[in-house]
């Protein structure tokens, strides 16, 4: 798994080897990783496709991606039936997730000139707040009330979905659902999230590997303020040096990548051979 990793494909190697709601699933300390190798084919598919866009105008640039999203959100329907594991851990199938944020940046940067232009800004502004609540809603119930049983990611997935992409949309920082969610309290938590998710199933996975019982709901809530510490720790002093080092020295990224990957390439060989 160290090695998918190293080079972007732990959602193959996992499809391969793993079934991510299992009991066993709860014990591989990097089967988390599947997603962030989604989003790594993601960024590396999708410029791509933004410059073979390039030269077509605006409209049919928008009307391929829209295509596109709405081809994977069918793909994915049908593969939750067929093949649930390809279904749940491979691009093609959670492309329609990824696109429906690029549309909304990009239905951003089209409706912008009309939206500061409008001859009704009182109406637009009453209808943003309730398309930003109405987003909130829609998160805040797939969070309460999704289980196992619904299948993921299906047509069901459109709900939470479509309320991120309502609240990103139509937020204001100064207004309602945006004034709620930039709270200090959210804000940092939003910080130091992406660390939070990279620490928390190694910690969590290697608590129930060494231990005798399945942990208590005590010792998991203490190792979920442990998760959070060290994400705010990674945060101070490893994604600010790093974006501030990246700034003026491109070439750091590079040779950070680099050597991440022959460390990581290494500890695999390493490991499968002791």
């Amino acid at each position: 798994s160290l090695l998918a990793v190293a080079v972007f494909g732990a959602n193959i190697y996992f499809w391969q080897t793993s079934d991510y709601f299992s009991t066993d699933a709860e014990l591989i300390p990097l089967l988390h990783t599947w997603t962030l190798a989604v989003e790594e084919q993601y960024y590396l598919l999708f410029p791509l496709l933004i410059l073979a866009l390039w030269r077509f105008k605006k409209g049919v640039s928008l009307s391929i991606i829209i295509f596109l999203l709405v081809a994977s959100l069918l793909l994915s329907d049908w593969g939750w039936r067929t093949f649930p594991e390809a279904n749940f851990y491979l691009l093609p199938f959670r492309a329609w997730e990824l696109l429906a944020g690029a549309l909304a940046a990009i239905t951003y940067e089209y409706a912008k000139p009309y939206t500061y232009t409008s001859t009704y800004p009182k109406r637009f502004f009453v209808l943003k707040q309730s398309l930003s609540a109405l987003g909130f809603l829609l998160v805040i119930g797939s969070i309460l009330f999704f289980d196992k049983s619904l299948p993921f990611p299906s047509f069901y997935t459109v709900i939470p979905v479509l309320g991120s992409v309502l609240i990103v949309s139509f937020s204001q920082a100064d207004q309602g659902i945006g004034r709620l969610l930039s709270l200090p309290l959210f804000v940092g938590i939003g910080l130091v999230s992406y660390s939070a998710y990279l620490w928390h199933y190694p910690i969590f996975a290697f608590a129930r590997l060494y231990s005798i019982d399945s942990p208590s709901t005590v010792f998991m809530l203490g190792l979920s303020l442990v998760t959070f510490i060290m994400a705010a720790l990674s945060w101070f002093f490893v994604e600010q040096p790093c974006r501030k080092h990246l700034a003026h020295y491109p070439w750091f990224l590079i040779a950070f990548v680099l050597i991440a990957i022959i460390f990581l390439s290494s500890g695999s060989y390493i490991l499968l051979n002791t």
